[in-house]
C-alpha cells in the first residue's frame, strides 16, 4: 500500500469551535497546538472531558490553537514545507527492504 500526504488547511481556533451559543463545551473538535517558535506538532488533538484546561487556555489566549478551516475560509500559504514522508532506502540492490518513516512531531513540547 502507498503512502499519500495531504495538505490540510488551518485557521486560529474560535471560541465557537470549542463551545455553543449558551457556553456549553463541545467535545470532539479536532485541533493542532503551535510551539513559541512558530512550529506546528503534527499530531492532532481533540478536545475532551479530560482535556488540560489551564493548558488548552494558555495556547487559546495566544492563538497557537489551530482548527481545520473550512471549505469558505480564506487560506493564505505562509510557507512551503517539506515532504510529509521521507523514503529511507537500505542497500543498493532491487529487492532490498524499503520502509517509509513519517516526519517527527516538531513541536518543543514534552510528553
Amino acid at each position: 500500500m502507498k503512502t499519500k500526504a495531504v495538505i490540510l488547511n488551518l485557521r486560529v481556533a474560535r471560541r465557537e469551535d470549542f463551545a455553543d451559543e449558551l457556553g456549553q463545551k463541545k467535545f470532539g473538535c479536532m485541533y493542532f497546538e503551535q510551539s513559541f517558535d512558530g512550529s506546528f506538532c503534527n499530531q492532532p488533538f481533540f478536545f475532551h472531558e479530560n482535556t488540560n484546561m489551564e493548558s488548552f487556555r494558555e495556547l487559546y489566549a495566544t492563538k497557537q490553537i489551530w482548527v481545520l478551516a473550512g471549505i469558505f475560509d480564506e487560506v493564505e500559504f505562509v510557507e512551503k514545507r517539506k515532504p510529509i514522508i521521507k523514503v529511507k532506502k537500505y542497500g543498493t540492490k532491487k529487492n532490498d527492504i524499503r520502509s517509509t518513516l513519517a516526519r517527527p512531531c516538531l513541536c518543543k513540547r514534552k510528553r
